[in-house]
């Protein structure tokens, strides 16, 4: 196993908040988050600690229907010292308030990263108040690099995920083996393999499956899948580095599908063939591996559990998977999901599924072991763009990521060659 042995623990880690500049002001926060109907607002963000001047306060949620406005939120300390944690949004009496606790302030006087920019983010499904809605986020166009993502030409998208930092997304499309990438303005470009700018041109994905930031970084981690590697760019630089495989610091593996962290980021997980590898990432070093056969996707709560799904045609079942390679079937899903190619987990530690041959987009409910069915009609389709979730279609959807900073659930419809959000 290349050094990697069986796991003895996983240790929870306390998460990494977002830093800008040391040497900048203190970014403002925005306002807090919106309650849903007839709930109380969310509260203001605290601002995030300067490395020079202080980060003025946040506004406070505006009501919801029946209830009643956010307190402001607290300007971020100037000087040196660490900013306070963002203030989680306050539960509506009626639909999911926002958690945005840790969001706020940036650590060791550095002004408040993208965390600092919204004050009490909604959970999951609990974002401003109004009814869920399907968006299109990218494709369903013939445009190029440059063009608008909404009218762009993306090729059968399977990972999406979301720069930590700046909010900026990222696509890995399998049919072109290229890493998409949208900015603020909303325009496309491609940042790995053909046609991407400089060395990283010259990368060649083989059907990338899966990429992910880690957590307070602009380190963006892909999984070259069929090539059974994978690569480390630089969202900052553009700077694209082999990590495993050929010429990396870890052995290549047959293929390697699904990435995850460690709560903190401290940890990369990834699967191979018969375990899940893990890496410290501060030592470059390997860690004990998790046995688990025939892996195909995990995902790692905030508490450090881990759960997976094995492979077609296994993957009939949701695991939770202990650090000896222990499996304990979720109740609830056994027979019920059909080889879902994507997992995560939500701001309150539910799993959410990529329910591929279902065309569906499901939510374990892991306090009340709970299957639902959250977006989809289960039949295969383009339909109810811009209509509520429970009426949309997708073909084999096989990405599905959360910004647990702004509540939003972003799909990759692979085969209708899109990428979605689920937002309020």
């Amino acid at each position: 196993m290349s050094g990697f042995r069986a796991v003895s623990a996983f240790v929870a880690v306390a998460v990494v908040v977002p830093a800008c500049s040391p040497n900048g002001g203190g970014r403002s926060p925005g306002s807090g988050g919106a309650s849903a109907t007839s709930g109380a607002s969310g509260a203001g963000g605290v601002g995030g600690a300067s490395g020079s001047g202080a980060g003025s306060g946040g506004s406070g949620g505006g009501a919801g229907s029946g209830g009643s406005a956010g307190s402001s939120g607290v300007g971020g300390a100037s000087g040196s010292g660490a900013g306070a944690s963002g203030s989680g949004g306050v539960a509506g009496a009626s639909g999911s308030g926002g958690n945005g606790g840790n969001a706020g302030g940036a650590a060791g006087g550095s002004a408040a990263g993208r965390g600092g920019a919204t004050g009490g983010a909604a959970a999951t499904g609990g974002a401003a108040g109004g009814a869920a809605k399907i968006v299109l986020v990218a494709g369903s166009g013939t445009g190029a690099d440059g063009s608008p993502a909404t009218s762009a030409r993306v090729l059968n998208p399977y990972g999406t995920t979301v720069d930590p930092i700046s909010g900026d997304i990222y696509i890995a499309e399998v049919d072109t083996g290229k890493i998409r990438h949208i900015d603020a303005s909303g325009v496309i470009t491609t940042v790995v393999g053909p046609g991407a700018p400089g060395a990283a041109a010259n990368i060649k994905l083989n059907q990338p499956h899966d990429l992910l930031f880690q957590p307070g970084t602009r380190n963006l981690f892909i999984a070259d899948t069929m090539n059974g590697g994978m690569y480390r760019f630089d969202a900052a630089t553009g700077q694209v580095t082999a990590f495993v495989g050929s010429g990396a610091p870890f052995p290549g593996v047959t293929q390697l599908y699904c990435l995850a962290f460690s709560p903190g980021g401290a940890d990369l997980y990834y699967t191979a063939p018969n375990e899940v590898r893990v890496v410290d990432l501060a030592t470059t070093t390997a860690k004990p591996s998790v046995g688990y056969a025939a892996a195909r996707v995990i995902a790692i709560d905030s508490k450090g559990t881990l759960y997976a799904v094995k492979n077609r045609p296994n993957g009939s079942v949701l695991h939770r998977v202990d650090a000896a390679g222990r499996t304990t079937d979720m109740p609830g899903t056994s027979g019920v999901i059909s080889d879902p190619k994507h997992i995560t987990c939500d701001g309150d530690d539910n799993v959410l599924l990529a329910d591929t041959e279902l065309h569906l987009i499901r939510k374990y409910v892991v306090a009340t072991q709970t299957l639902m069915t959250i977006a989809g009609t289960g039949v295969s389709g383009t339909g109810m763009l811009d209509g509520p979730p429970e009426r949309a279609q997708f073909k084999r959807p096989h990405g599905i990521f959360v910004d647990k900073l702004l509540g939003i659930i972003y799909i990759s419809d692979s085969e209708n060659n899109r990428v979605l959000e689920i937002t309020r």
